[in-house]
């Protein structure tokens, strides 16, 4: 849990490690509290954290870190409205993902985001593909298929292709309650019912919201 306890502990932890010299140990407690600032919202605080300790993984063959800590310095630029900066790092990032796939995938889910927010559609679609190519790959939990496919939905919605974000959406759901993850498809099952409506199909928008409120 994010707690200030939790984060008091890992700040002295980080110490410690740093007078024993052990950096590895030192770099993965300092990213704790670098998550905890992020988890409360202290944006810069965390980068003050990450841009340190990013130089410090640099110089040795650090890469899953190295691609965790860069995935961590994009989402906050990102939050901090430098979109075009937050797709440098998520670039990097996940060149340094090589031997974890998994890790890739949910980079990539992340590094949708800052295309959205840019205005390049075509490229959110190519990362959320990319990402549940590799996600269908190697067998991740369904809750990232939902996760991309309510994303692909929520695209094709503000392109007007009402259609094509129905048939992600009710993926979607599909997912969502195959990994029992029932407030997903309860959220997504209302993001279809507004998709009807706006088809003119309001008796099958009145139903599909009806089934929202029932999970």
């Amino acid at each position: 849990a994010m707690t200030e306890e939790t984060n008091t502990v890992f700040e002295r932890l980080e110490k410690e490690f740093r007078s024993t010299g052990n950096s590895l140990f030192e770099a993965l407690s300092a990213f704790r509290v670098a998550d905890h600032y992020y988890y409360f919202k202290r944006y810069k605080d965390s980068l003050d954290k990450l841009r340190p300790l990013l130089a410090s993984v640099e110089s040795r063959n650090w890469s899953y870190d190295r691609a965790r800590f860069l995935n961590m310095l994009a989402l906050e630029t990102s939050r901090l409205g430098q979109d075009s900066l937050a797709m440098e790092y998520f670039q990097q990032a996940v060149s340094h993902c090589g031997a974890s796939p998994e890790l890739e995938a949910k980079i990539l889910q992340y590094m949708s985001v800052p295309y959205l927010q840019l205005g390049d559609i075509d490229g959110a679609l190519e990362r959320l593909r990319d990402s549940t190519k590799l996600i269908l790959e190697n067998g991740m939990p369904l809750t990232n298929l939902a996760h991309n496919y309510s994303k692909i939905a929520e695209i094709y919605s503000r392109r007007n292709h009402h259609v094509l974000a129905l048939l992600y959406a009710d993926q979607a759901i599909k997912y969502s309650n195959e990994a029992k993850a029932y407030e997903y498809a309860a959220e997504f099952s209302s993001f279809v019912a507004v998709e009807k409506a706006r088809l003119g199909l309001s008796e099958e928008a009145e139903a599909r919201l009806k089934s929202a409120f029932d999970y």
